[in-house]
This record gives structure tokens, sequence and C-alpha cells, in this order.
């Protein structure tokens, strides 16, 4: 809850920069990010564990690929996400995090043949009918939150097929686009410090704001069931819509309202599919343990 917390807050963190260039705080997001992703790792992981998942990287290709796309996919959510804070988007960042979880049940559908419930289904239909909102409203407003959602979700497709270890790979990530930002640097001429103090000390943070919650995620995904994650992570959007609606004072219109009517409703539809999903694997699990209980008494009654 912490993580999703930290993340539904996290434009506030961002509008106390908006005086600098997107692209340029995506340069800074990302080296501070490598900063600290650098830093966590070597305090983290002992000499040993460190050099074993450095070789299971040079030497598999298809592990390269991986990151590669993964550190993609993480890049642009961050530049789509900033760009959406900065602009007055970020009614359009939270409508992409609400769709998130949904593009994730077709992503597992296509690449891993996972079966969708009715509720799942349904769910994906209502999906369909926010974004047609939205494009009716107006493409230009729909393109950057689409593109936040589709990313996020086959990030989310690159972290499961990965081996490495969570915390391993995204310091990997941010070391492949460190030349990205570095490349932002030289071409914009950027500063590297800024003449305020309170600036620097923002950008400094820019790195543990995004590491942090990604490190409290990894945690809890180790000891929460899928379920309760996938429930959770609708605060998110949830925080990030009252911030740019009541804080931000973004505008709110007669489209946004049908947008969210669709989300709300298909997200509302999505939770009903886990719930019930994870309730008829137990169920099974149980029926197997019954009948396995069930076959020892018979060969002990038969004995």
């Amino acid at each position: 809850m912490i993580t999703y917390t930290i993340w539904g807050f996290l434009p506030i963190f961002w509008k106390l920069l908006e005086g600098i260039d997107s692209l340029e705080l995506l340069a800074y997001r990302i080296i501070w990010s490598f900063i600290v992703m650098t830093l966590t790792c070597l305090c983290s992981f002992k000499k040993e564990r460190l050099v074993q998942q450095l070789l299971v990287v040079w030497r598999d290709a298809k592990v390269r690929r991986n990151l590669f796309l993964a550190a993609l996919s993480i890049g642009g959510n961050w530049g789509a996400f900033i760009y959406c804070v900065a602009s007055g988007q970020t009614t359009s960042a939270s409508f992409a995090y609400f769709c998130s979880p949904l593009f994730t049940v077709f992503f597992g559908r296509f690449f891993f043949k996972e079966q969708l419930n009715v509720w799942q289904r349904f769910a994906v239909v209502l999906l369909m009918g926010s974004i047609f909102t939205k494009l009716v409203a107006g493409a230009s407003l729909s393109l950057v939150p689409l593109l936040m959602a589709l990313c996020v979700a086959y990030y989310g497709v690159l972290e499961k097929q990965g081996t490495l270890d969570p915390m391993f790979r995204m310091w990997v990530e941010t070391v492949i686009l460190l030349p990205v930002a570095l490349v932002i640097v030289w071409v914009t001429k950027m500063p590297l410090v800024l003449p305020m103090w309170e600036g620097n000390l923002l950008l400094m943070t820019s790195g543990a704001a995004t590491a942090l919650p990604l490190i409290l995620f990894m945690a809890a995904s180790k000891r929460l069931p899928q379920t309760v994650l996938a429930i959770l992570q609708y605060l998110n959007p949830a925080l990030m819509l009252a911030v740019s609606v009541f804080l931000f004072r973004e505008p709110w219109h007669l489209s946004d309202l049908l947008t969210y009517s669709w989300v709300v409703a298909g997200s509302i539809v999505f939770v009903i599919g886990l719930m019930q999903h994870s309730t008829n694997k137990e169920d099974e699990k149980h029926d197997k343990r019954r009948s396995t209980t069930d076959g020892v008494s018979d060969h002990q009654h038969r004995r």
C-alpha cells in the first residue's frame, strides 16, 4: 500500500520541477536512478552473486534482448509520465494506469496463452469502450496514455519472462538507458548542476523516488498473493486522478466523465474476475488435497 501511495502522489514531486523541460527531467531521472540502483546493488549483493548475474547477462543473448526491450519500455513510461504531468495531463496519466491491468490481461493471453474467464473478457470490452470514447473526444489526447498503458503492460511481460534478480534487472535497465540520458545532456546542453540548491536536491531525490517504490513492490510481491497486488494497484491511478482534479485543478469535461465511467466499470469487473479466479484455484487445490487424502484412507482401509 505504501508503494502505490507513493506512486499515486508522485505527480506532486514532478510538478515541483515544472520549470525544467520534460526531456531534461527524463535525463535527470535516468542518471539519478542509475546512481541509486548502483549503490543499492553494491550494498545488497555479495560479490559472488553480482558476478554470477553479470555472467548470465554476458553469455545469454535472449537475456540481453529482454533487458533491452524492458529498458525501452520503462524509459518510455517514465518519459510519457513526466510529459503528462508537465503539460497538465495528469488525468491522462491516471487513465493509463487504470487501463494497464487490462492490457496486462491481453498480453497474458497473447504471450502466455493464459485463459480469460467471462469477467475478464467483459472487462476488456469495457476498456475498449473507454479507449473509443477517448479517441472520439480527441485522438491527440489519447495517444500518450495509450502508449503509457502499453509500456507498463509490456514491461510486466518482459519481467515475467526474465530470470534475473528483479533488483539487478532494474540496475541493468538503468545502465542501458544511461547513454540515452547522456545524449540528451549533450544535445540540449543542459546543466548537470542547477543554480538553486533546492532544485539539485529534488533532482537527486528523483532517483530515490523512482527506485524506492519499485524496491518496496518487489518485497511485497514475494509476500502477498497476486490477486491482492492486482486490487491494490488501483490505488495508484485513483490517487493520481484525485491529485490532478483537486490539487492541480486540471479541466474536467463530460468526455472525461464518460471515459472514466467505462474505466471504473471495467476495473470493478476486472477485480471481480480476479477474485473469482483466485477462489476457483483455491477450490481446485482443496479438491485435489481432499482426493489425495481420500485415496490414502481407502488404501489404508483395504490393508
